[in-house]
């Protein structure tokens, strides 16, 4: 099934995305990071947390797996 997410990244921009929901996250992120030149290079180390919730996702799960749904927003950050 398709999920449409809104992705916020670490320039605190938005970004409307259409994934899969067998997808795993980390390849949205590779995808996101080859793809949006004004985030290339800055998805190496972070972590992704659902807006509403605040629950950090396991980047290695796929999103049926982390519970996330189409209009979910959520936030990457950079791991410090």
């Amino acid at each position: 099934m398709q999920l449409i997410l809104t992705v916020i990244g670490p320039n605190k921009k938005k970004y409307d995305i259409q994934v899969d929901n067998r997808q795993h996250i980390a390849t949205t992120l590779r995808v996101i990071d080859e793809n949006i030149a004004e985030l290339a290079g800055q998805l190496q180390r972070v972590r992704v947390r659902v807006k509403k919730s605040g629950r950090i996702l396991e980047l290695q799960n796929t999103y049926e797996e982390e519970g996330i749904y189409t209009g979910d927003e959520l936030i990457i950050s950079p791991i410090r």
